[in-house]
């Protein structure tokens, strides 16, 4: 007997899928069979608990403590072995039930309330930027939708950088959250969001092979934001009015809907979808807004959230408006084979607004910006093969692509003419193109000194960024090196683990993570080249009142004839010195023009430019992993885990298109080194329940610096390390008639080193003197400076089932302390990305769930129902989170 004979049914097994219980028929087994079933079952993703009674009268009782010492007993017929088997992590697990609980108001509300998981500026922007145990940017935490990965970096200004995820909760059907370094091919650093989009079994009725489910969705807190034209019109106020009247389920601007049809059978399931969520700009909380004002010693308010928008106001650039398609396959031609294939397109525009740009004097309107686009297509295709006679291949093969045009305003320093909204403001059209390609298998053999599984993987992935094709980007903005990102990345990745199992009981494991990446930046830094040009210059006005210069170079005997003459020789008027080959001819320079000629001089003048090409830059890292697990009991077990993982650097830190940044050169790579212990319980009678301590240091980590000598430019370096450490709980508790979720985490840590930047701020003296190597959170102008999480944060959530289970009553309960960290301290603070502090909060939310009959269910939820005025943790924007919102919800299934 082997465990893929138990896994595909040669021993035969019924799952009962609702409660994970798996009865194992009466069937011819030796009594030192038991503990290889409980292998089996570990061994492919279950832990399971077996029980027996004999049924022989001579036969001994046998259980997973006690092993039978004959080798060679006879057989005998037992009786019915329950197996309690479920998910090996189904406490980082959201099911489709938990997501469709509380309506969504920003995209970052379907994964409030996980552990050690929290949003950084989930208000602005539309999209998720997940911090993991303190963990996030550039691609530092992976979110997938089947397998497919997609991020974009965004410049946020002072405030910092946004990594972002777009993606419509309404196509998703879970979500499991993997926490610290991936020890898979192509995996991130400080862990991945898995999403998996709709399955047959969200849409159909039990038993059905085909049906149709529609669900609808209204909410109490939205409001239509006024829509501003995409290009500048300075007779249209970017300045608008809030309201203060939030409306009612009907007449609010936040509803939702969706259809969903789908079909089956023993080879192929089918599914097409198509959905809409409309979230207009939300109102803030009626209470708590003084507690984020802020003073000075001479009692003058400072800028704070509270400053920006009062109790119970309309939060401007919060709305989203995105409507979204799902096609989906799943084939089974043969046993043991299956392929997955997903295909999703998304438009989405939402609010979008630079930090920065919110602020109000006194009772001021703030600006309304037009809102950011974002059109995605995603494609997933997934083989999976496991023969049942073979225990040495279990394969799979996904091929992945995401394709996103993304246009949002941003800062306006260094962007092409074209795309400039205002003097300060720019659009930043981009195209974000990526494919992946992974293969992954695992081979089990049994042997005398005990059992052993080799998972190995290949990974590879190809990243296009690159301005819009209708962005007009000119040679004099690339000869001020206003571009926009246009780089390349290829990544390959291999993984091997082994995992020995000597007793059933003890799992020791051990594996490499190889990791190579390359860059390449199409974009060229351009210098200007000048001479020492004996010259006379021509100053050039015209009716209108426009002014401008032009040369008049002297010859090679050092005269100023007719022939060097501008004016007689159309020359170009320019208004920069720096750049005196744009602008208009003077024959276009319009009516009354007039000029004025100086006297001779020598001048260092601009003749040309110079376009450096960068190298491709390239990087390669090997690190290890390694565990020990142990089962103490069927219902407790230990472990031990160190994994080491390298993150190569993104496009955005090695690539021209940030404003003020200079892309890093010979970046190193960052290598991730995780160490939890943690003790897992679960008595598969409902209840579950991990306790783990987890220390991370993140070496060669990657973030920005402002050096105060350096006039506002800033570049991108290697710290030393990062390190950061603390302690999570998580538990459920699921007995039919009620259900308990509680989690909390706990920071004792967060730090970052760097004794060569230290050494620099420490010679500049004056306050900076005393800079000590290693500080709280990050230094000035670093991003960690915005990605300090709450020093303790807790989530409850309590309900009951009633009248045969079709009633569900419960309540959430969301705790946040202030961040683990106050970064004030002059080595902290600078000219950019300063801490934005946000207090603690106390949230309660009540639900309902009723099933009206198998067709129709409601439900019913208030969030925030104290009305709270906050502002979220690991905020970037003055926009304070939402207030009371109800929401009534249908499903309709067909």
């Amino acid at each position: 007997m082997k465990c893929r004979d138990i896994q595909q049914g040669i021993y035969p097994l019924q799952q009962h899928k609702d409660d994970h219980n798996v009865a194992v028929s009466q069937h011819l087994v030796r009594f030192n069979a038991y503990p290889f079933l409980v292998f089996c079952f570990i061994s492919s993703g279950y832990i399971g608990v077996a029980q027996a009674q004999p049924d022989t009268p001579n036969a001994k009782t046998s259980t997973v403590a006690k092993r039978a010492t004959e080798i060679n007993a006879p057989s005998v017929r037992l009786s019915e072995i329950t197996l309690y088997a479920q998910p090996e992590n189904p406490l980082d697990h959201i099911d489709a039930k938990a997501l469709s609980r509380f309506a969504v108001i920003s995209s970052g509300d379907m994964l409030k309330g996980q552990a050690s998981v929290q949003l950084g500026d989930s208000r602005n922007g539309g999209a998720l930027d997940v911090n993991i145990r303190g963990v996030q940017g550039q691609s530092r935490v992976a979110v997938t939708v089947d397998g497919a990965q997609q991020s974009l970096d965004v410049y946020r200004g002072y405030a910092g950088m946004q990594n972002r995820s777009y993606v419509d909760p309404l196509l998703i059907s879970s979500v499991d959250i993997h926490k610290g370094p991936s020890a898979k091919a192509g995996g991130a650093i400080g862990g991945t969001v898995a999403m998996r989009s709709l399955g047959v079994e969200d849409i159909l009725l039990p038993g059905k092979s085909s049906g149709l489910r529609i669900t609808g969705q209204l909410s109490d807190n939205g409001r239509k934001a006024q829509r501003q034209p995409e290009h500048y019109d300075p007779k249209i106020a970017l300045q608008v009015p809030t309201s203060q009247h939030q409306g009612d389920l009907f007449s609010s601007q936040a509803r939702s809907g969706s259809i969903a049809s789908a079909w089956r059978s023993d080879q192929l399931d089918l599914i097409a979808a198509y959905a809409q969520r409309i979230q207009g700009n939300y109102f803030s909380g009626k209470h708590g807004q003084d507690r984020y004002r802020k003073f000075n010693p001479n009692g003058d308010e400072l800028r704070s959230v509270a400053k920006m928008y009062g109790e119970g106001e309309e939060v401007l650039n919060s709305s989203s408006d995105t409507r979204s398609l799902l096609l989906k396959a799943v084939l089974r031609p043969r046993q043991g084979h299956q392929v997955n294939l997903s295909y999703i397109d998304s438009d989405s525009q939402f609010g979008d607004v630079m930090p920065s740009d919110i602020y109000r004097y006194g009772s001021a309107n703030i600006n309304q910006y037009p809102l950011g686009k974002v059109r995605m297509h995603t494609l997933s295709a997934r083989y999976d093969y496991q023969p049942k006679q073979y225990d040495w291949i279990d394969f799979n093969t996904q091929f992945w692509m995401t394709q996103a045009k993304t246009n949002q305003l941003g800062a306006a320093f260094f962007a092409p003419a074209s795309q400039m909204f205002r003097r300060d403001r720019a659009w930043s059209p981009q195209e974000n193109n990526r494919y992946g390609l992974e293969f992954n298998n695992k081979s089990k053999l049994d042997s005398p000194w005990g059992k052993f599984v080799l998972s190995s993987g290949v990974a590879l992935q190809y990243e296009r960024l690159k301005p819009q094709s209708n962005a007009n980007i000119s040679i004099f903005d690339l000869y001020q090196n206003k571009v926009m990102r246009d780089a390349e990345r290829q990544d390959y990745s291999l993984a091997l683990k082994l995992d020995y199992f000597p007793i059933e009981r003890l799992n020791i494991w051990a594996g490499l993570n190889y990791n190579h990446n390359k860059v390449r930046d199409f974009n060229k830094q351009y210098r200007a080249i000048r001479e020492n040009k004996l010259l006379r210059f021509v100053n050039v006005r015209n009716a209108a009142g426009e002014s401008g210069q032009m040369y008049w170079f002297a010859d090679a005997n050092g005269q100023f004839t007719d022939k060097t003459d501008p004016r007689l020789n159309n020359a170009v008027v320019f208004t920069d010195t720096n750049n005196p080959l744009q602008g208009k001819l003077l024959n276009d320079f319009g009516a009354g023009v007039k000029t004025n000629v100086q006297k001779s001089e020598y001048s260092s003048v601009v003749v040309g430019y110079k376009g450096l090409e960068k190298p491709d830059q390239r990087q390669h890292g090997l690190a290890p992993h390694m565990g020990v697990s142990y089962q103490f009991t069927p219902q407790q077990r230990a472990y031990l885990s160190y994994t080491a993982k390298h993150r190569m650097p993104s496009l955005l830190e090695t690539s021209l298109g940030t404003q003020q940044i200079k892309p890093g050169e010979d970046l190193k790579p960052e290598l991730a080194k995780s160490w939890e212990l943690g003790f897992i319980h679960d008595n598969q009678q409902g209840f579950s329940a991990k306790l783990n301590y987890f220390h991370n240091d993140i070496d060669h980590f990657i973030t920005r610096y402002y050096d105060p000598r350096s006039y506002g430019a800033m570049t991108f370096s290697n710290l030393d390390h990062f390190r950061n450490s603390g302690l999570e709980l998580q538990s459920k508790y699921d007995q039919d008639t009620f259900f308990i979720d509680f989690s909390a985490t706990r920071y004792f840590k967060i730090e970052s080193c760097d004794a060569r930047f230290a050494a620099h701020l420490r010679s500049t003296g004056g306050r900076l003197a005393n800079t000590p190597d290693c500080t709280a959170g990050g230094f000035m102008g670093s991003y960690l400076n915005t990605q300090n999480p709450p020093k303790y944060s807790s989530n409850l959530t309590i309900g009951t089932r009633l009248f045969d289970q079709k009633l569900v009553l419960g309540s959430r309960y969301s705790y946040s302390a202030g961040p683990k960290n106050t970064l004030n301290k002059p080595w902290q603070t600078g000219a950019t990305t300063p801490q934005m502090k946000y207090e603690s909060v106390h949230l309660i939310d009540l639900f309902a769930d009723y099933q009206i009959n198998p067709h129709i269910a409601l439900n019913f939820s208030i969030q925030n129902i104290t009305n709270r005025y906050y502002l979220d943790p690991l905020a970037l924007s003055y926009m304070p989170a939402p207030g009371r919102t109800m929401s009534l919800g249908l499903q309709l299934k067909l």
